[in-house]
């Protein structure tokens, strides 16, 4: 995914500090792991906020795109990053967004949470139809509208002139989470319609959602022929290495491991079939 919203939140946490701590901050460690796509504007924009905070958060964009003297780049990630706010936390829909892996759904049977949590697919199959409905309205309904405004947002940028490799990383970014928030939708919707009994939308719905992963997987073909690293393959291919993984970091964005363990699971649902879940574990 790609999420400027954490340039906003950041820019919120650290204006909040310096509007109340009682003394500035004198040290200040950036955690930044696993961020590919647009990771390095949220190390610039940290970065340039522990020398001064700007009082218009939206100015972190527009000096870090000042180069390219296209402010409407700015504009639009600005945009998008305040629309991530209002729909993946005011309208609490993170948890559709995010992948979860087999260790957080076994933490999740102890009661042990570490992140906001939704329903797996199975509980949604075993929903009332009052929980059915109440479903759609707070979540399949805002998350395709969230969806629709991410794509007027690679609009914008579509018409922009110009395709060099930190544009073509923005606009595969933002194209992924438009197919990330479809997909979704996909799946909710095929799950919904065969809890009520509607094998023809539920079918539908679900091969829809084959497609927009598939879809997917060709941006992230993509993006991996933009890689800077001059080794790429280390990054996404399964092997020894001194980490405690036995694979690139990117191996499961690579391979799109949390969208397959979705369809793998309402696939056992809407169709029968019965393959394994694949872990995604990081």
């Amino acid at each position: 995914a790609y999420l400027p919203v954490y340039v906003y939140s950041r820019w919120r946490d650290m204006d909040q500090i310096r509007a109340n701590a009682p003394a500035p901050l004198d040290q200040h460690v950036l955690f930044s792991s696993g961020w590919e796509w647009g990771y390095w504007q949220n190390d610039v924009a940290t970065l340039r906020m522990g020398w001064e905070t700007p009082t218009d958060w939206r100015d972190l964009y527009a000096d870090m795109f000042a180069p390219w003297g296209e402010p409407e780049i700015a504009a639009a990630l600005s945009d998008l990053a305040e629309a991530q706010h209002a729909a993946l936390i005011g309208e609490r829909l993170a948890p559709w967004m995010a992948g979860r892996d087999v260790l957080m759904e076994s933490g999740r049977r102890l009661g042990i949470l570490a992140q906001p949590d939704r329903p797996t697919w199975s509980e949604v199959a075993a929903m009332t139809a009052d929980e059915r409905a109440a479903l759609r309205t707070s979540v399949l309904v805002p998350l395709g509208a969230h969806a629709d405004a991410t794509q007027g947002i690679l609009d914008r940028l579509d018409t922009l002139p110009g395709n060099d490799r930190w544009l073509a990383e923005i606009r595969d970014g933002v194209e992924v989470d438009v197919l990330r928030g479809r997909f979704m939708v996909a799946m909710l919707t095929s799950v919904l319609a065969h809890a009520e009994g509607d094998p023809a939308t539920a079918t539908g719905s679900f091969q829809q959602a084959v497609a927009l992963k598939d879809a997917a997987q060709g941006v992230v073909h993509r993006r991996a022929a933009g890689f800077h690293d001059s080794d790429p393959s280390r990054l996404v291919e399964r092997a020894d290495n001194p980490t405690i993984y036995d694979f690139g970091y990117l191996y499961m964005s690579d391979t799109l491991c949390f969208w397959e363990r979705d369809r793998v699971q309402v696939a056992r649902i809407v169709t029968g079939e019965q393959g394994t879940d694949p872990g995604c574990a990081l």
